[in-house]
């Protein structure tokens, strides 16, 4: 399809819709908003471990290359406001706006990044197992309706972050496995 004719190679990563109904869409090393019947770039990462993320107030967060952007739409464009350097080889996995303003990123092997509302890279916070975190690989975060962030590790089962407090829930405490891959909610 024409649709299909703007964006490079499958498999697609992840798809999001923002408040105003743009719809962005990322493989892992590209990242598009869908205009009418066609995909316009707004990012590419050439040594992959590209992320996008929904902001609260529309738009996506975009971390590419070790940079982290906010993407916005101003008059039907893209506007990229740099938000900092997260560090090289970074290889951000999934980026998730807390209901706090908080930007969270889930990276390959590095574990977590916070940065604090407003702030840029020099005011990243880093989680990880020394912290507690059961695994450095996060494949997927989710913010429950109490505001506790949930990260799925690879090899660390369920990992609930409640005021900085990390609780860990694994094949020990009655998981299947250890290996999480995706999270998701209930409306109850």
């Amino acid at each position: 399809s024409d649709l299909i004719a703007g964006m490079p190679g499958p498999p697609v990563r992840k798809i999001v819709i923002d408040q105003s109904g743009s719809v962005f869409v990322a493989t892992e090393s590209w990242a598009g908003r869908v205009t009418e019947n066609r995909v316009e770039a707004i990012a590419k990462s050439e040594g992959g471990g590209l992320a996008i993320g929904l902001r609260r107030v529309g738009g996506v967060w975009l971390s590419a290359e070790g940079d982290l952007f906010e993407c916005r739409v101003e008059d039907a464009k893209i506007v990229r406001v740099p938000r900092g350097h997260l560090g090289s080889g970074v290889g951000a996995r999934v980026l998730l706006e807390s209901r706090f303003g908080e930007v969270w990123v889930a990276t390959v092997e590095g574990g977590l990044a916070r940065i604090a509302e407003g702030g840029g890279a020099e005011s990243v916070e880093w989680i990880g197992t020394r912290d507690g975190l059961s695994d450095d690989s996060v494949l997927d975060l989710l913010e429950d309706i109490e505001g506790n962030l949930w990260a799925a590790a690879r090899g660390g089962g369920l990992n609930r972050l409640r005021r900085r407090t990390v609780n860990v829930l694994d094949a020990k405490s009655g998981l299947r496995g250890d290996e999480v891959r995706s999270l998701a909610a209930s409306r109850d």
